[in-house]
């Protein structure tokens, strides 16, 4: 082979080498095709991510790892989030890093979408990766498993309308996790049971945990109650002179309340935020009832009241501290 024809062929092939290399990065450690700069996110579809307290983890790649090579990373502005660190950094021969993203988990609500984007500077992604990592996170939640936390104290106040009897019993007042309006009043009146409510922005009532009785249990009334047993007893009045049943001292008393949610409600309910605030308060009436012996009426308490008084009471769930 002449020599002029042998250095063509040399000085062709090294100019195909060098143009080949110009659009491949040549690492066997591809997991996409790397041109240019050879720097992506990592190219795999992502609609949502959990924020379950710990930190967010993306995942940045190269294709070129023959030296060391940092990237700005930056986070659009208006999001929860706070970029851990500004920038990544690729030792020789590391192909993959990860963004953490951090937030603050204590205001965070359900059903609510918090996105964010991440990006870095276009000049250094391939045309087949992308330089900005748009996502969604959101609090994983389900109605069937709620996480119930610590609020603040609630004082369940109870009085017979117009007798001047209130019995008053603390209680410890939860809500929801990442929610704002399902709420939880530990062993109401030392029943052993929580009472389940939600409480809507408007201050609209709904018990969810809350036994429905038969009407027919309450005799002398037909419409439905809701029945929670307590473990509260009765005792004589200061001021009163009635007899009392010996063993209406010993039998828990049973609180029944209207079943129509529409007829509880709030006061004072906040306009913004958590409706349930300090010195907010629920009020309905209620009726006491002994499981042996049927309704207490308030002519046991107050004779001048006279036979057949319904025994109503007023019952407060009054909101005194919240933490």
């Amino acid at each position: 082979m002449r020599k002029g024809l042998f250095n063509k062929i040399c000085t062709l092939t090294v100019a195909v080498a060098t143009m080949l290399m110009g659009y491949s990065c040549q690492q066997e450690e591809f997991i996409y095709t790397p041109e240019g700069a050879c720097v992506t996110f990592q190219n795999v579809p992502v609609t949502n991510f959990e924020l379950d307290g710990e930190d967010l983890q993306i995942q940045i790649m190269r294709g070129k790892g023959d030296t060391e090579e940092t990237v700005a990373i930056s986070l659009a502005s208006g999001s929860i989030y706070t970029l851990e660190n500004s920038s990544v950094t690729f030792a020789k021969n590391e192909f993959s890093k990860t963004i953490a993203l951090s937030y603050d988990d204590e205001n965070l609500e359900a059903f609510v979408e918090y996105p964010f984007e991440l990006s870095f500077n276009s000049d250094l992604v391939s045309p087949s990766g992308k330089s900005t990592f748009k996502a969604v996170g959101m609090v994983p939640f389900s109605l069937d498993e709620l996480e119930y936390e610590d609020y603040g104290i609630v004082n369940v106040e109870c009085g017979m309308f117009g007798s001047g009897y209130i019995f008053e019993q603390k209680s410890t007042l939860q809500v929801a996790k990442y929610t704002k309006i399902y709420y939880r009043i530990k062993n109401l009146l030392g029943s052993g049971k929580d009472l389940d409510m939600t409480v809507t922005p408007d201050g609209s009532i709904e018990f969810t945990n809350v036994e429905l009785s038969d009407p027919g249990a309450l005799n002398k009334y037909d419409y439905e109650m809701y029945r929670f047993d307590t473990n509260v007893k009765l005792f004589p009045h200061a001021t009163d002179a009635v007899e009392i049943p010996a063993e209406w001292l010993t039998d828990c008393l049973t609180l029944w309340f209207d079943s129509d949610d529409s007829s509880w409600g709030v006061r004072s309910y906040s306009e913004e935020g958590y409706p349930l605030c300090q010195d907010s308060y629920i009020q309905n009436y209620a009726i006491w009832s002994t499981p042996k012996a049927g309704l207490v009426t308030s002519d046991y308490y107050r004779p001048d009241y006279g036979t057949g008084d319904d025994g109503w009471w007023r019952i407060y769930f009054n909101v005194e501290t919240v933490f």
